[in-house]
């Protein structure tokens, strides 16, 4: 599945090695290149950073109310780049993060910002794909 889901093997993240399959699980069919996930129990709330399908996008959700947490774009690299956030946050309501890494390879997410029209439209196409299929999008 990538996304830190299904998959066999490790990956490295902020200096700490994991275990492929760990944090997420599939809650819901794909659509298209957008897979929708949940955390597993006992994880802390977070985004996924990396992927062993680049291109990917993920729609993290929470597992007890089904309301929309992120959208995680996967870059070619099989690492995020773009982190699009469904929670308020400076007045901004949705909004987008752009995220680079340092030398040590840690995730760095840039200031919150207004998102691009494509962004947008995304957005609102998984938050109304959530709520058709149950969620509270």
């Amino acid at each position: 599945m990538g996304g830190r889901g299904a998959s066999s093997g490790f990956y490295k993240l902020n200096g700490k090695a994991n275990v492929y399959g760990d944090e997420y699980a599939s809650v819901m069919a794909p659509i298209g290149r957008v897979k929708v996930v949940a955390l597993r129990e006992g994880k802390a709330r977070k985004a996924p950073a990396e992927s062993m399908t680049p291109g990917r996008i993920y729609a993290t959700v929470d597992k007890e109310t089904g309301k929309l947490h992120s959208l995680s774009y996967i870059g070619s690299d099989g690492k995020a780049y773009k982190q699009v956030d469904y929670q308020d946050h400076k007045g901004m309501g949705i909004h987008a993060h752009d995220i680079s890494y340092d030398d040590k390879g840690n995730l760095l997410r840039g200031d919150p910002r207004k998102m691009s029209r494509n962004e947008r439209n995304a957005a609102y196409s998984v938050r109304r794909y959530v709520r058709s299929k149950g969620g509270a999008g």
